[in-house]
């Protein structure tokens, strides 16, 4: 397996944890708008904990 430089590691850590704070955004807009579907709403929720789950696993 190649190995990953600090440079790089730090580039992708960085990226996830802006797109854990866009799908964080977007999951609270969801979340607030009745006119959302449930099955929408819910669908975002689970993104928005797999992207913090992904960001916690970054983090080891």
């Amino acid at each position: 397996m190649k190995e990953i430089d600090a440079d790089r590691l730090s580039e992708a850590r960085m990226f996830l944890a802006e797109i854990q704070a866009d799908a964080e955004r977007v999951n609270t807009q969801a979340q607030g708008n009745v006119a959302t579907p449930t099955d929408v709403r819910s669908g975002i929720a689970m993104l928005a904990d797999k992207i913090d789950t992904l960001v916690d696993l970054m983090r080891v």
